[in-house]
């Protein structure tokens, strides 16, 4: 799943200055999604359900998701005005399991952060864990799997039957 999160351990700033510093990063590297989207449009294709499970408000995801071309390829996407508590409640991902009308158990999410892998372990679905360069030093023994770089994720589809 695609989140932003803002608990890197890190000074951003504003979330203003976040997104702006995402998107000026995004500008620079697009060829950074041509992984994820690969994966996405690979899942999707195959009737898998998808959904984004953000803790970021809904218009920087929905602008996000928009520019990365990532927008029509999921079925739900709820972000952290969508609900009440915020991860690492795991309220956000039982919300997006509910629109997608699918169990937890059956979930799989990839999840880039401490935080949302407890909270993906609490709503009771399998996470895996790709570490980015602000989290990778944070403690990923709770994920099923723990991947070094998103082309894991492509070549391990790549098999998967």
């Amino acid at each position: 799943m695609i989140l932003l999160n803002r608990k890197y351990g890190a000074n951003f700033g504003s979330e203003r200055e976040l997104w702006d510093s995402l998107m000026a990063e995004f500008d620079r590297r697009k060829s950074l999604l041509r992984m994820p989207y690969t994966l996405v449009r690979s899942l999707h294709g195959r009737g898998v359900p998808l959904a984004v499970a953000s803790p970021s408000l809904r218009p920087y995801v929905r602008k996000f998701l928009k520019a990365a071309g990532l927008s029509r390829y999921f079925r739900a996407v709820v972000c952290g005005d969508d609900v009440l508590r915020r991860k690492p409640d795991p309220a956000t991902y039982l919300l997006a399991v509910r629109r997608l009308r699918v169990r937890p158990e059956d979930c799989i999410t990839v999840e880039d952060s401490e935080t949302e892998v407890i909270s993906a372990k609490r709503a009771g679905m399998f996470a895996i864990a790709v570490p980015s360069r602000y989290t990778k030093k944070q403690d990923f023994s709770r994920a099923d799997a723990v991947l070094p770089s998103p082309r894991e994720l492509i070549y391990s589809e790549k098999y998967a039957k």
